[in-house]
């Protein structure tokens, strides 16, 4: 299955209509994309944050599908997790 799971940044982006978001449209076109649960930065402290980040790193290394983020660092540290990024 061509699928991927697309962190909040991404989706940032594209609702936005931030011009970054044109580099990704290579990774989300044609494939079956789900979203991210990760809630928005500025609503969590910084100490919630990690966690929240493992499970979006989690969820696509299970399924196992490729994870579209632009936070390539801060998925880095998780051997064999597919990462996309423009």
């Amino acid at each position: 299955m061509n699928a991927a799971i697309v962190a909040t940044d991404v989706v940032s982006m594209l609702f936005k209509g931030d011009i970054r978001a044109l580099a990704y449209r290579p990774h989300i076109t044609g494939r079956l994309l789900g979203i991210s649960r990760r809630g928005s930065s500025s609503c969590q402290s910084a100490a919630n944050r990690a966690p929240n980040g493992a499970e979006i790193a989690a969820g696509a290394f299970h399924d196992p599908v490729r994870l579209i983020t632009n936070n390539r660092g801060g998925y880095s540290v998780v051997d064999g997790l597919a990462l996309l990024s423009a």
